[in-house]
């Protein structure tokens, strides 16, 4: 057996079934680069990011890695299909629910959880070569060690995916990484995100921290931050944090400083019921006053938005307009609620009978379900119809998309951001777009 694996980080596809390509905006996975530097010296790697490049089924690798793909678990299938029809050993990696083992389990010959160390990972190839492979595996988060980003070097990228930390405090009922973490984190240590900035520094200007809660722990932040100074690594970077990071004037000073300049925060709605039920300590009243007061420390805002939870009424979405108008969010990124499968939303929605999707084997048609962003609603809303979820969100989007919303949200006062906020807010007006010509 010939000791080579091919590690692939599989696209998302578009509700119409074409694969995401070149849309390089809300999609890179740091997975890559993760399972790449685990794999030992004495086998040989290729590694494939779909959204830029084509698969290679002819492959001479004796071992195909496939990394987490929960939205679109129909096109992880058909891609381990392939490989198994040539005779390959196929592993899931890095899956972190159980309806993905269970639709893989059919076809993959084994899956693992978590990150594994290097030395289980060079166990678990040990084990493919001797015929020893288990089904599944569970591993911890495994993530001191620097990251392969020569994987991602001569992709064609806006940005480069940064981690310091894995999990977050909070468990939200739609989060499929929340059943998982159950509100646990792991911290990785500094000198290795260190040297991932330097590392990509040689050949990027941007990166984006992919942290569930970059602010998971406030000491860890401020040390990070003051040693990127202190190293004086020059790299622009963002990332996703919730949003009581703003009434921290010492945590914003040196995020600036450290070369910080977009925030992106999971606001989720504009409803405080709505927040409570998920039992985030954050109060909606204040939103306004912490967003404008990460813009006047010289931060831009990415706001992510979720519409038809149960306190959303058809008044929602002029109140959540008024809200990213007001608050001068850079770029707004509202999508319909979609109930996982495995996530204790869709349990509860299926046991309240208002699921529209018949069961967890609609994620493995053809056609999928999501998309980015998602307009279709899949279950019964509590204070509206589907119909008025659906129409409410087309609105929305196209008064966030005008050209005169978007020339606002872009025409800031650093010159290096006007290109890249114009830039990521008119590729929402192409998908207001293609949403509009599918609907």
């Amino acid at each position: 057996m010939k000791k080579k694996v091919y590690l692939i980080q599989p696209t998302y596809r578009k509700m119409d079934g074409k694969p995401l390509k070149g849309w390089n905006f809300f999609h890179h996975s740091i997975n890559l680069a993760i399972l790449s530097a685990l794999v030992p010296d004495d086998w040989a790697k290729d590694t494939c990011v779909e959204y830029f490049n084509d698969i290679d089924y002819n492959t001479d690798a004796s071992v195909i890695g496939i990394t987490n793909m929960a939205y679109d678990i129909r096109h992880a299938f058909d891609i381990a299909s392939a490989f198994k029809r040539k005779d390959k050993i196929v592993i899931f990696c890095g899956i972190q629910d159980k309806f993905s083992e269970k639709a893989l389990g059919e076809i993959c010959d084994g899956c693992f959880y978590g990150f594994p160390s290097k030395s289980e990972f060079a166990e678990l190839l040990d084990a493919i070569q001797n015929s020893k492979l288990k089904q599944a595996y569970h591993f911890g988060l495994h993530i001191n060690f620097p990251f392969d980003y020569e994987v991602l070097r001569h992709r064609k990228m806006r940005y480069v995916p940064l981690i310091s930390s894995i999990g977050c405090v909070n468990v939200c009922e739609y989060c499929c990484h929340a059943v998982y973490f159950k509100g646990r984190f792991r911290l990785r240590k500094i000198e290795y995100v260190l040297s991932d900035l330097r590392s990509i520094s040689e050949w990027i200007k941007y990166g984006v921290f992919l942290d569930s809660n970059f602010y998971n722990n406030r000491h860890y932040v401020l040390q990070l931050c003051k040693e990127i100074i202190q190293q004086k690594i020059k790299v622009t970077w963002g990332a996703q944090l919730t949003i009581d990071v703003t009434d921290d004037d010492e945590v914003l000073y040196y995020l600036k400083k450290a070369g910080c300049r977009t925030l992106i925060f999971g606001l989720e709605t504009v409803d405080q019921a709505n927040l409570d039920y998920m039992d985030k300590h954050y109060q909606v009243e204040q939103y306004l006053r912490q967003l404008l007061k990460a813009r006047a420390a010289g931060l831009y805002v990415v706001g992510n938005f979720m519409v038809g939870l149960d306190n959303d009424t058809v008044h929602t979405f002029d109140y959540l307009y008024t809200l990213i108008c007001k608050s001068k969010i850079s770029l707004p990124l509202v999508n319909i609620l979609l109930p996982v499968p495995g996530t204790p939303l869709f349990n509860r929605l299926k046991e309240e009978g208002r699921l529209f999707i018949r069961n967890e084997q609609v994620f493995m048609e053809k056609n999928p379900v999501y998309s980015v962003p998602c307009n279709k609603c899949y279950f019964d809303p509590a204070k509206m119809t589907g119909y008025e979820l659906e129409y409410n969100f087309m609105k929305l989007y196209h008064k966030l998309t005008r050209f005169r919303n978007i020339l606002s949200r872009s025409l800031v006062r650093s010159p290096r951001m006007i290109p890249n906020l114009f830039y990521v807010n008119l590729k929402l007006r192409q998908e207001y777009y293609a949403m509009a010509k599918h609907n």
